[in-house]
């Protein structure tokens, strides 16, 4: 895992303390009935989350959404999570940006990973475009 930065304008930089910035979200995933609450994380991007593996077969149970949302289910198994995927394979990091909003924090997430790529192609003949929208 990449040390998180903390930097203020009248501090030098520091790495964050992982099982601080942690501690919450554990506390959290850790509870118990009645106390527990769903914890919903969005996994946002494009063919990478929606679980492209070699263009053009598409394995969802194989992408780390799936496999994210089955290892925390096994650690913490009072926890309630949902895991919600809103990728579109193919799709350039500016429209992903632009339904954000609609698609992300529509669902209230507890936890967003957003993986983002260049998926455009350069061609002389036709200019740019992408894998997935011809």
């Amino acid at each position: 895992m990449l040390p998180l930065i903390l930097a203020t304008m009248t501090e030098a930089p520091q790495i964050a303390d992982v099982a601080e910035f942690r501690a919450p979200i554990v506390r959290r995933l850790e509870a118990e009935w009645p106390n527990n609450r769903t914890f919903t994380i969005v996994c946002h991007g494009h063919s990478v989350p929606a679980g492209y593996f070699k263009t053009p077969e598409v394995r969802p149970f194989d992408s780390y959404p799936h496999l994210l949302h089955r290892a925390l289910s096994a650690k913490y198994p009072h926890a309630v999570i949902n895991v919600i995927v809103t990728a579109i394979g193919g799709e350039e990091s500016d429209r992903g940006a632009a339904r954000f909003e609609d698609d992300v924090l529509s669902s209230n997430p507890t936890s967003s990973p957003w993986t983002t790529a260049s998926t455009t192609v350069a061609s002389a003949s036709t200019g740019p475009s992408s894998p997935g929208r011809r």
